[in-house]
């Protein structure tokens, strides 16, 4: 699994550079978020693991990826949006 997603944090860099630019303030603040998420998942999951038990750890997963890809359709679609109005 760590092979399959060691090259996410990279694209997801190379994707944002292509939709804004990108600076040493810009890059603090996505390696702060990416370490957020490392952080505050698992002991979420902790939280609940013992009154739920261990479903709660895919739905915490589900709940997560859910909102990262609204969000990063959301992105998508206004980076679109913006695209239409600079051409016109």
């Amino acid at each position: 699994m760590g092979f399959s997603l060691a090259s996410q944090f990279p694209t997801t860099f190379s994707l944002a550079e292509t939709q804004m630019s990108i600076s040493g303030k810009v890059t603090g603040l996505f390696l702060i978020g990416a370490s957020l998420g490392g952080m505050f998942t698992p002991w979420l999951i902790g939280q609940f693991f013992v009154p739920v038990g261990p479903r709660i750890a895919m739905l915490i997963l589900l709940v997560g990826l859910t909102l990262t890809l609204i969000t990063l359709g959301g992105w998508l679609w206004d980076s679109s949006r913006r695209q239409l109005k600079v051409e016109r």
